[in-house]
């Protein structure tokens, strides 16, 4: 058992390669992490949990694989992890196709193959490899909340006679004061302050 999530993900690689034994392929060697995928992190339509960098990409030849930091079950963060150490095994050449397709089978996991899951046996067994674990070292992020509130308010500016709208910021309707209607040339009204947030 142990406090640091890295070290339990490499745990978890260690308890994970009996598998890839098990059925006669070669234990995948890799760097295991937590980590925002380098796309599709925050996506709410289609999520990335998992992510393999080639060994070719990586300077000494050993793949790297991050863990999403949204990802708070153990047993997902388990099965995640097995799918993307069937990529470092495949050195990333087949995608999800092929032999990714036929050893993520061997070992348990449903498609569709590019989400894969953990199918009933292979769950247990990974409750099983969690009992020697412990538990998932980790604090589940909510990226929604990292949105800050924009120090610029806008203000609603409004031609009463055509209706046509704008929105300008405190500073330069106090500078110059409201603009006028490009449509009937009178001046606008300008109405209640509006917060806009960051992205």
């Amino acid at each position: 058992m142990t406090d640091n999530r890295e070290t339990w993900l490499e745990n978890a690689v260690t308890a994970l390669s009996t598998l890839f034994t098990d059925h006669g392929y070669d234990v995948p060697v890799a760097r295991v992490s937590v980590g925002w995928p380098s796309r599709g992190g925050l996506s709410l339509k289609k999520r990335v949990l998992g992510e393999c960098w080639k060994p070719g990409v990586s300077a000494d030849g050993i793949s790297q694989v991050y863990i999403s930091p949204m990802m708070i079950d153990p047993v997902q963060v388990l099965a995640t992890l097995l799918h993307e150490l069937v990529h470092v095994w495949d050195k990333g050449e087949h995608g999800h196709r092929g032999p990714f397709v036929a050893a993520c089978k061997d070992f348990g996991l449903k498609g569709p193959w590019t989400a894969t899951t953990a199918g009933e046996d292979l769950a247990m067994m990974l409750v099983d490899i969690l009992v020697t674990l412990g538990e998932y070292p980790h604090s589940q992020l909510t990226p929604s909340l990292q949105k800050k509130v924009s120090k610029t308010y806008m203000r609603k500016v409004e031609c009463e006679e055509t209706g046509y709208v704008l929105r300008t910021t405190k500073k330069w309707l106090d500078l110059y004061g409201p603009p006028v209607c490009p449509c009937c040339g009178d001046t606008m009204k300008s109405e209640e302050e509006e917060e806009t947030e960051d992205e």
